[in-house]
């Protein structure tokens, strides 16, 4: 019964099978949304009231920040949300201000395209890219249009034009590249790793996560580092390699933390339960969403309660039963008011569909699944989830006993196999069919769709052995990219140390020039001056020694480095002094003497010589 309930859990939160039999975590594009870092909290009601009523003249970033923080209280249908909308897309146009009015209708797409399981969400999300494109594409402003083009990739992939999607990732990146612009090109490259998620392509998918982690660090936004981060621990968990994905994972929250990125480092705590779920760790798992909770509490964030709840949600149906699972989801209204609320309320009735199959009541279970079948279907792409949602229906049937109404549905759901292009579910709906013709004496079909089963198995079996390999050229990328910084850091070193030999070398020429000065009697100015200058140069370059350590010591807290070094200051600068005016004395009064000396003792040579020769 478990197998039967996969599916339906996979498509309400947004799970994806990448090996049969296999479970791997994602939460869809809406819930994943609600862990961006806007802050609405931070402003208060009256705040918001007061910006909200000024003229649109007035119109500014800050106010369609605000603005889109109270629309992510709601969601599309909604009178608040739909009057804020609307009174913000009549105040940017208004303005006539080019970027503002791009960055409202790039807003307003991402966030439809977020609640893109309802199909008038996903319809009216084409319409704003369509005019961010216009508007961006006549005024020149390329970050806008290039955000545009990452849309059009993020609406084809849901519409499963996997090419379309690739050929406007690429001109993203092109356009992104174009303007120089390094976080706009890690964004690029981030979404196209999206784009080739759906190929199943994975090694250019962690090329395009490697290169845009590269322009991350280059742009210095923490924020894009964060959410890299995440994004490569999501790689790794995704192939198995779940202590790799534990580093990223711990890497984002360390970043997270002290970036004060809080919506982040809670999506970054969720993914590290998730990672420690799916590795078989659950007590540890389960221990990582707790103190997510705790972080929300102390925090109140009321956004990212609703995530937690769904990942717990998603453990529940998939690692207990049914019917704890359903106990969870009526233990917390909130849960079901949001589904509700974002349109999708037809994804509960295949859950209830899934408990009534598990009790073996049959005609409920084709009820609920009768309920959701409009909204399901209404969809014009999403074959993935159609499949499931057919195949599901199925095995309802199947259990049921209705032999002739089942095999219908198996049908049904090969046809959104093959449209959906997807080797797994190939195969899955292969074998079903192989069986159901043996069961009715079609052996001829049966023959042709157990080769077609063979078919599918042997070429994921090549593809696993593909991935093999990509965890051995995953495992080469990571050890060159070690060599190549330690080669790098080699460089710096041996930089470095020829640096501090030369400036040792140029301190200790000062000196020798200085005492020759006292030596032959130079001017008692010429001295001071030259004598002031090697001691700072001395004592600087035994400050610049420390430095190092220092920065180590601080972590390059400019309060604890400024503390250190005015203790440093505080020690070296009596003994600074104390130096140069010995120095000083000796070299105006005294060192002379060493040139009779010297004197003194060629003369003293040049007598033994002649007492040789006599």
């Amino acid at each position: 019964m478990f197998k039967k309930l996969k599916h339906i859990l996979l498509n309400l939160l947004g799970i994806k099978l990448i090996n049969s039999g296999k479970i791997v975590f994602f939460i869809f594009f809406v819930f994943n949304y609600f862990s961006t870092d806007a802050q609405y909290e931070l402003f208060s009601n009256d705040s918001l009231i007061n910006l909200l009523k000024q003229p649109s003249s007035n119109i500014s970033k800050q106010k369609i920040d605000i603005v889109f923080e109270t629309l992510y209280r709601y969601v599309p249908g909604q009178p608040v949300f739909d009057s804020l909308k609307d009174m913000m897309i009549t105040e940017v146009e208004t303005s006539r201000n080019r970027e503002l009015m791009c960055d409202v209708y790039e807003r307003l797409a991402k966030y439809y395209l977020e609640l893109n399981l309802n199909n008038e969400n996903y319809v009216k999300a084409k319409t704003y890219i369509d005019k961010c494109f216009s508007i961006a594409n006549e005024s020149s402003l390329d970050k806008y249009k290039t955000g545009a083009f990452i849309e059009y990739a993020l609406y084809y992939e849901i519409g499963e034009n996997k090419q379309k999607a690739l050929d406007y990732n690429n001109q993203a990146i092109a356009l992104a590249t174009s303007t120089g612009d390094d976080s706009l090109i890690s964004e690029s490259y981030s979404a196209i790793a999206l784009t080739w998620n759906f190929f199943s392509n994975t090694l250019s998918r962690f090329q395009a996560l490697l290169t845009a982690s590269d322009f991350a660090d280059k742009s210095g936004s923490e924020k894009l580092i964060t959410e890299n981060e995440i994004d490569i621990g999501t790689f790794y968990k995704e192939n198995s390699d779940y202590e790799k994905s534990k580093d990223y994972y711990i890497r984002a929250i360390d970043n997270a933390r002290e970036n004060k990125q809080w919506h982040s480092l809670i999506d970054a705590m969720r993914n590290m339960g998730q990672v420690y779920i799916t590795a078989g760790e659950k007590n540890i798992g389960l221990a990582w969403y707790n103190k997510a909770l705790a972080l929300r509490d102390s925090l109140n964030l009321p956004r990212a309660k609703v995530n937690i709840y769904l990942d717990l949600l998603n453990y529940y149906f998939n690692y207990e039963t049914a019917k704890v699972g359903l106990a969870y989801l009526n233990s917390h209204p909130e849960l079901n008011s949001f589904i509700s609320s974002i349109g999708i309320a037809y994804q509960l009735n295949k859950l209830y569909a899934a408990a009534k199959d598990q009790e073996k009541q049959y005609d409920s279970a084709l009820y609920f699944m009768q309920l959701a079948s409009p909204f399901e279907y209404g969809h014009p792409a999403n074959f993935n989830e159609k499949y499931n949602f057919t195949f599901e229906w199925y095995n309802i049937l199947k259990d049921k006993g209705d032999v002739a109404e089942a095999n219908k549905k198996l049908m049904v759901a090969k046809t959104f196999a093959d449209s959906s292009g997807d080797l797994a579910m190939l195969k899955d709906i292969s074998i079903q069919l192989d069986s159901a013709y043996m069961k009715t004496g079609d052996f001829k079909n049966a023959f042709y769709y157990y080769s077609r089963y063979n078919f599918y198995k042997d070429t994921l079996e090549v593809l696993g052995k593909q991935k093999d390999l990509l965890n051995i050229e995953i495992a080469s990328t990571n050890k060159k990219a070690l060599e190549q910084k330690y080669i790098e850091e080699e460089k710096i070193r041996r930089r470095d140390d020829l640096e501090y030999m030369g400036i040792t070398a140029a301190i200790a020429t000062i000196f020798i020039v200085l005492i020759l000065f006292g030596v032959f009697k130079m001017s008692p100015a010429a001295i001071k001056g030259l004598s002031f200058f090697a001691f700072i140069f001395l004592f600087e370059f035994i400050t610049l020694l420390f430095d190092e350590q220092i920065q180590a010591i601080t972590h390059g807290e400019p309060w604890k480095v400024l503390a250190i070094k005015i203790v440093l200051i505080a020690m070296l600068l009596p003994v600074h002094h104390w130096l140069e005016e010995k120095a000083l004395h000796f070299l105006t009064f005294k060192a002379h003497k060493l040139r009779e000396n010297f004197r003194f003792g060629h003369k003293n040579n040049v007598d033994t010589l002649k007492d040789i020769n006599t």
